[in-house]
């Protein structure tokens, strides 16, 4: 049997746990206290990269097997060593608002959770990422140089791609000689974002509605309009041709940089309350669907949630409440799933209507 060493002020906060629940500061899903054993059960992650844009580090590594979580370490120059950064559940996560021409340093390790508490596994090797200097001109340029069109695949579209610009061009081919540093139209546009869901759908959220539309990757086409993708070397574009009466203009998305959504099975997890943040009239229980880019930016008529007893009571914007018991996969009759992002989690509730259409209500775990 492995040993753990644990200090005895930690032991004595163990035989407390039951009295007082313990939550660390640096991740929603990291519950209990954390205890090196003496011998790692579980390995480094390997293949750890860290991919830059602009002030954003992409950071990923391989899967451990056995791993329920993992942790990662960021160098403190002032401190002379690496603490603690977060804990993510996947294996990607998206480290944002970094300083420009500034050099970080990670590690990751696996954890393994042993009832209320975690053995930390083996700690990776560092891996350096450097951000671009904001007065690099001659990045500036090699981007505006590479600006050219490409073919995305409907996996590679799956995602938020949020508004950017807005042109008079009827024709979107002439699109190659655009400058994406220079935007023609600033403000927000009629259309606010496009939301790739799957390999055959899309919503493109306006205004005041949101229609539900079909995407051909092949053909290029997202419902009865065409559209092209451009990449500027770092960032992709979509080049939407918009008709209206009018006769046709270019709407122009950006597409979002996000982790990968991992679907997360521990139901003690519900345990809070959560808030509406979307909703959609089709099956999102998927990886692609990004919680953080909402289709639906109106009034909900559910909004809000929590649980406890394993129980879950639903609030609704009439005043009324329901209460219905936590299943492995179900609340009362209806299916969820639960989704973390970062440092966030999300519940997607299988919303049966009187009709018994399938929808889906989006609620965000509160903090």
């Amino acid at each position: 049997m492995k040993s753990v060493k644990c200090t005895a002020a930690v032991m004595a906060a163990l035989m407390l746990a039951s009295a007082y629940p313990i939550v660390t500061s640096n991740s929603p899903y990291t519950f209990g206290i954390e205890c090196s054993a003496a011998e790692a059960s579980l390995p480094a992650p390997g293949n750890i990269k860290a991919k830059i844009k602009d002030n954003t580090v992409i950071l990923s590594w391989d899967k451990v097997d056995g791993a329920d979580a993992y942790r990662i370490y960021t160098y403190d120059a002032a401190k002379k060593k690496y603490v603690k950064y977060k804990s993510v559940t996947g294996t990607k996560t998206v480290i944002k608002d970094l300083k420009k021409g500034t050099s970080y340093k990670f590690k990751v390790a696996a954890l393994k959770k042993n009832g209320r508490s975690y053995t930390v596994g083996t700690v990776s090797k560092a891996v350096t990422a450097g951000t671009a200097k904001s007065d690099d001109t001659a990045s500036v340029k090699a981007q505006k140089k590479s600006f050219k069109e490409i073919s995305l695949s409907a996996k590679e579209l799956a995602g938020a791609w949020e508004y950017y610009d807005f042109r008079y061009l009827s024709d979107i081919s002439r699109s190659g000689s655009y400058d994406p540093s220079k935007k023609e139209w600033t403000g927000s546009g009629y259309m606010s974002s496009i939301q790739v869901i799957d390999n055959k759908t899309a919503f493109i959220v306006y205004e005041d509605t949101v229609d539900w539309v079909d995407l051909n990757a092949a053909s290029k086409k997202l419902g009865d309009a065409s559209y092209k993708i451009y990449t500027d070397g770092t960032d992709n574009y979509l080049f939407y041709s918009f008709k209206n009466g009018d006769g046709s203009n270019t709407y122009i998305f950006k597409q979002k940089v996000h982790s990968t959504f991992e679907q997360v099975t521990d139901t003690s997890l519900l345990e809070g309350k959560w808030t509406s943040v979307d909703f959609c009239q089709t099956d999102i229980d998927k990886n692609s669907y990004d919680p953080t880019s909402p289709v639906w930016l109106w009034d909900f008529y559910m909004i809000g949630a929590e649980a406890a007893n394993n129980k879950m009571t639903f609030y609704y914007s009439s005043g009324e409440k329901s209460s219905s018991n936590i299943g492995s996969n179900k609340i009362g009759s209806a299916k969820y799933a639960l989704y973390s992002v970062d440092d966030d989690l999300y519940m997607y509730y299988q919303w049966i209507t009187g009709d018994g259409d399938k929808q889906f209500y989006v609620l965000k775990k509160d903090k």
